[in-house]
């Protein structure tokens, strides 16, 4: 078989995708047992953060003590022989519960050195508890058949005693009948709420908002209500999963998705799917035997018609644009108006008052504008019209331009405004430069405005593949109760409505700026807050890979 050549960036790329995105535990650590890289699902599964782990040590903080010795003797002896080994250990979970898992650990070589080891592992803790119930269950059947077979020889012991003492066989017959039909009184009312039960069932599944399919495990279609024929525009009295994927055909593949949730038992999600001036969602989710069992009995199917949502949603969108351009045209005149009688018909005037009302009339404008400005680019970003120009940069000097231009806003307050770069040398980031400045822009101003004493500071440091820069403050801070209204349309963290007018605020600025920061692949949030102490909002950027 002829060689396949593979480029090494290609590899090292894809290898790193695999790691980030597999649902398995990916640990890397050096042979010292520091941790150098942990994967995304071993921090979701752990609850773990990234600082709480990367440059631990894997033997002190995540093993059990009783566990430690045999971990490093596996380590040391994958160290020694450079073989990959496979073992079993418990890690202890940030909040105290152990995770059973399956290690495969491969020892990476350099130079006939293990440089370092990288460890998949798979939860097995599970899986061990189904054993352990398995064996139990033995155990108890077996008890439990000894006993019944004791019991059925009392019974028979019974039953002759009885045969010998009833001499007339009339009444036994007698007595017979009437259990008879005692049981089949018993039945008959079973039976009855039985149907009722059905009844009440079918009755909400065919009241459910949304197309109801459910499955067995051979995808054989067992139960469905009749909004899945409405959904459809068709009649059927028995549906098959290959007439679901025939009329999907050519706006998603269903049978690709069936089967993804079959085989990973885990539910899968597909928004706004287009079959024809109309939008729907589909939702397939595996039907588990128990909440602790991995058997599934089938799969569940949800059609939903979001037709109406979607108009309401683009009907919204366009509302906002235009009413947002046919708003900033009038306003535009009145701003224009305003700086032509300030230069050419106000020093004629000398009531007092009338300076301020037209002063009062400038400043509202620019108020307006400002916030007309800002529904287009919110509307704008919302529907992918605004255009990113990636580009390589340096973000020291931006944030330097950023601190220069906003220096006399801050001494205005009596506040100090500064700048601070945890490493020699940034490497240049890849975004889109004038958005970038717009959100630190916008950080710093809210840092300004919220802050009475002290001051405020940008700080820059590497972490990892990004840029993280953060802006804290020293102001006011944010309760928790109001933590949650950060990053929404038209919220501001305060507990007042009436805080707008003095901070002269639409709420906007901080949802525009988590569009644009994750448009570029970068994130923003609130890294820390507390109340009377002040903030700290942090935004990354990806860093150029060149």
């Amino acid at each position: 078989m002829p060689n396949v050549f593979l480029d090494d960036n290609l590899l090292k790329n894809s290898m790193y995708t695999f790691m980030e995105n597999v649902y398995l535990l990916g640990v890397c650590i050096n042979p010292e047992g520091t941790l150098i890289y942990v994967n995304p699902h071993f921090y979701k599964t752990t609850g773990y953060n990234e600082k709480e782990i990367i440059g631990k040590s894997w033997y002190e903080q995540f093993l059990p003590v009783n566990k430690i010795d045999t971990v490093i003797q596996t380590m040391n002896a994958i160290v020694e022989n450079k073989y990959s080994m496979r073992s079993e250990t418990s890690i202890v979970k940030k909040d105290g519960t152990q995770l059973i898992v399956e290690w495969h650990n491969v020892p990476i070589v350099d130079n006939d050195k293990v440089v370092y080891i990288v460890s998949l592992g798979i939860d097995v803790t599970a899986r061990n508890e189904v054993e352990l119930l398995l064996k139990l269950n033995e155990k108890t059947m077996r008890e439990r058949a000894e006993m019944y077979e004791k019991q059925n020889k009392v019974l028979e012991d019974t039953k002759k005693g009885m045969l010998n003492l009833l001499d007339d066989a009339k009444q036994l017959e007698e007595a017979l009948q009437h259990e008879k039909k005692s049981v089949e009184l018993k039945v008959d009312e079973r039976t009855k709420e039985l149907n009722e039960e059905k009844a009440r069932l079918v009755s909400s599944i065919n009241s459910f908002p949304s197309g109801f399919v459910v499955t067995d495990t051979e995808g054989n279609v067992v139960l469905t209500n009749n909004l899945l024929n409405e959904i459809f525009k068709v009649r059927h009295t028995q549906w098959t999963l290959s007439e679901i994927a025939g009329y999907l055909e050519g706006a998603t593949d269903f049978t690709a998705h069936y089967r993804k949730c079959t085989e990973l038992k885990e539910p899968v999600l597909i928004k706004d799917i287009d079959i024809g001036r109309r939008y729907i969602e589909l939702y397939i989710a595996p039907i588990f035997l128990s909440p602790l069992s991995d058997n599934t009995i089938g799969n569940i199917i949800l059609i939903t018609d979001i037709t109406e949502e979607k108009i309401l949603e683009r009907s919204k969108d366009e509302f906002f644009s235009i009413a947002s351009h046919e708003l900033r045209t009038p306003l535009t005149a009145i701003r224009g108006n305003i700086e032509l009688i300030k230069k050419h018909y106000l020093s004629k005037v000398s009531e007092q008052s009338f300076t301020e009302m037209i002063d009062d009339i400038g400043s509202s404008s620019d108020r307006l504008i400002e916030l007309v400005n800002e529904f287009l680019n919110m509307s704008r970003l919302e529907q992918g019209k605004i255009k990113f120009e990636k580009e390589l940069f340096d973000l020291d000097d931006l944030i330097d331009g950023v601190v220069f231009e906003m220096q006399s806003s801050a001494k205005e307050k009596g506040l100090f405004l500064k700048y601070e770069n945890k490493n020699e040398k940034l490497p240049r980031v890849i975004a889109d430069s004038n958005r970038v400045k717009e959100v630190l822009l916008n950080l710093v101003s809210n840092a300004i405005v919220y802050s009475d004493k002290g001051g405020i500071t940008v700080i820059s440091e590497l972490a990892d593949s990004y840029i993280k820069v953060s802006v804290n403050d020293t102001g006011r801070g944010i309760s928790p109760q109001n933590q949650n209204l950060l990053f929404r349309k038209f919220q501001q963290a305060n507990p007042s409505l009436y805080a707008r007018d003095s901070s002269k605020s639409s709420g906007l600025g901080l949802y525009i700026s988590k569009l644009m920061v994750e448009a570029m692949g970068g994130k923003i949030y609130l890294e820390w807050s507390q109340e009377g102490a002040g903030s700290t909002f942090t935004f990354t950027l990806p860093v150029s890979r060149g």
